[in-house]
């Protein structure tokens, strides 16, 4: 189920009431975000599994790690794991294939203009803040310590465990301070899309993690070869990219 999430300017980055106290790489800057729609939840192991029945080429674990597109335990334990439950083990990689495999399920029409993909980093913080209305984890958030059994929490938009759970991968390469490299006084998204890297970012934080230790701006960073059982992923439909 993919939910509307409106445009707008997202200051990404600490407030602007932290920023004046401490000078690092997460000073403000703001992003235009254009609208988008995003899945409510993770991708879950039921979905990830219609990908890989359709898709037999990534479910030849051998064959996927000797590539270079997953790092050893790809999928391992997948059979474990509940079918409603997040699809972790999923290297960026993977994750990104199985967007292509959406968007080549939607109808012509409307793929002529919009795809699937990962979120950027940008988008993610957008849509975990309601789209700018609040900045810090939820009370129901799934963080070390929470109940085994909590469900994930909602925000206003209807999307679901945006915080917690799992690390949710990003479409962004990794710069430590890429909020300083552009000049505008507004930055367009995605940023730097012809510049590459070696790690992509995730965000969220994962059940793994204290809430104290995770906040809208925090971010992470792995592989896209790497696979954990902290990590899973979610997609947006969008406008297609020139």
């Amino acid at each position: 189920l993919f939910l509307p999430v409106p445009g707008g300017i997202h200051l990404s980055g600490r407030s602007l009431r932290e920023a004046a106290s401490r000078v690092d790489m997460y000073l403000p800057h703001a992003v235009r975000i254009s609208p988008f729609y995003m899945a409510s939840t993770v991708v879950t192991k039921e979905q990830f599994d219609r990908f890989l029945r359709s898709r037999p080429e990534w479910a030849d674990r051998a064959a996927v790690i000797e590539a270079g597109n997953a790092s050893e335990g790809y999928l391992e334990g997948w059979e474990e794991l509940a079918a409603d439950a997040p699809a972790t083990g999923v290297p960026y990689h993977a994750a990104e294939a199985f967007a292509g495999w959406m968007t080549d399920s939607l109808p012509p029409t409307l793929r002529a203009r919009m795809e699937v993909r990962l979120p950027t980093e940008a988008e993610w913080e957008w849509a975990a803040s309601g789209a700018g209305v609040q900045n810090n984890p939820p009370d129901e958030a799934v963080f070390l310590g929470s109940p085994p059994d909590a469900p994930p929490s909602a925000n206003r938009l209807g999307l679901t465990g945006l915080w917690g759970g799992v690390w949710e991968w990003c479409s962004d390469w990794y710069y430590p301070a890429a909020n300083l490299l552009h000049r505008s006084t507004i930055r367009e998204d995605p940023p730097y899309p012809l510049m590459t890297g070696s790690e992509k970012v995730v965000k969220g934080g994962s059940w793994a993690n204290r809430r104290d230790e995770i906040e809208l701006w925090t971010r992470g960073s792995q592989p896209p070869s790497w696979n954990t059982p902290y990590t899973g992923f979610r997609v947006v439909l969008a406008e297609r990219r020139p």
